[in-house]
């Protein structure tokens, strides 16, 4: 018997930035300078899990800089952090609380009660800064709502751990899948680096939120071990 896998198509063209390379290098080079990668086998994970590509599927319109940013961030999301949580600290909901209370404090530009002291959370602070740097007003605003709901979904996805708390149906479920992906997040970005915010007067038109949940819906139905580089799928969409 022969098995095939799901073959996914898409109307218009697959677009990659052509920054790649340049942004593979410095992901590594900035990885290696914040302590982020525990030896080669590390910095083979990120090029094994394709991360520089993700951001360059990602956002496909970001200049030079920017791209390089956002291989930074996939890096930093998947390897460091996100990964971390999947492990025997997601167990633990007061350690991934106090982790997520400090980055939130980044988001916001409070100062919580511990300094930056651990590489996760420096290289964050110097992440966030160049991610939100030129953000009109009401996108940043956007941006700190969104990244501090994923922050906020870890301790939620923790405590769920440890109790075995049940959600009452897939739609909440999904709801919290969702923001444990930060897939908001990551279109908010793709308006900052795809050169096409939306205007505060059409923010809360009823159309634009049905065009944002794809994206996330798919994200969110993801085991959370697919490789990084499968939710391109969800997420590479033109850009006008």
């Amino acid at each position: 018997m022969t098995r095939t896998g799901a073959v996914f198509t898409t109307p218009w063209p697959l677009r990659i930035n052509p920054h790649l390379d340049q942004a593979r290098e410095s992901a590594l080079a900035w990885m290696r300078r914040f302590g982020l990668l525990d030896g080669e086998q590390a910095a083979e994970d990120f090029v094994d899990w394709r991360l520089a590509e993700v951001a360059a599927f990602f956002y496909p319109n970001a200049d030079a800089e920017d791209c390089c940013t956002a291989a930074q961030m996939m890096g930093w999301y998947f390897l460091p952090f996100d990964d971390q949580l999947d492990g025997e600290i997601g167990r633990d909901p007061s350690r991934v609380a106090t982790v997520c209370n400090a980055l939130i404090g980044i988001v916001h530009g409070v100062s919580g009660p511990q300094p930056h002291d651990t590489p996760t959370l420096r290289a964050f602070a110097d992440l966030w800064n160049r991610m939100v740097r030129g953000m009109s007003l009401p996108l940043r605003t956007r941006v700190a709502f969104n990244w501090t709901s994923y922050f906020s979904s870890q301790v939620t996805e923790a405590i769920d751990r440890t109790t075995g708390f049940a959600h009452r149906d897939l739609a909440d479920y999904f709801a919290l899948r969702a923001a444990t992906t930060c897939a908001f997040g990551q279109n908010d970005l793709g308006e900052k680096w795809g050169g096409a915010e939306v205007a505060p007067e059409l923010w809360h038109h009823p159309v634009l939120p049905r065009m944002r949940q794809p994206p996330p819906g798919c994200s969110a139905g993801l085991p959370s071990r697919t490789p990084p580089w499968a939710a391109t799928v969800c997420r590479t969409v033109p850009t006008s």
